[in-house]
């Protein structure tokens, strides 16, 4: 995407897992965000793979996603 196109795009958050294989491409985007003022924020969740939050309540990655 081009920094012309996401200067189009609202303010944007980027969620993504330390085994997740689309994560290079999340923080591609994320440093690309930055530079065009639209990234509020990321999160970059230790220990968890993709789609981790279908996991459910029972995994370690979906309770460290939740604990204080």
């Amino acid at each position: 995407m081009s920094d012309a196109q996401l200067k189009k795009l609202p303010p944007f958050a980027i969620f993504t897992t330390e085994f997740d294989f689309l994560r290079r491409d999340s923080l591609a985007l994320a440093e690309k965000g930055k530079k065009t003022g639209k990234l509020l924020d990321i999160s970059d969740i230790p220990g968890a793979g993709h789609a981790n939050m279908m996991e459910g309540p029972e995994s370690d990655a979906w309770i460290m996603t939740r604990s204080d």
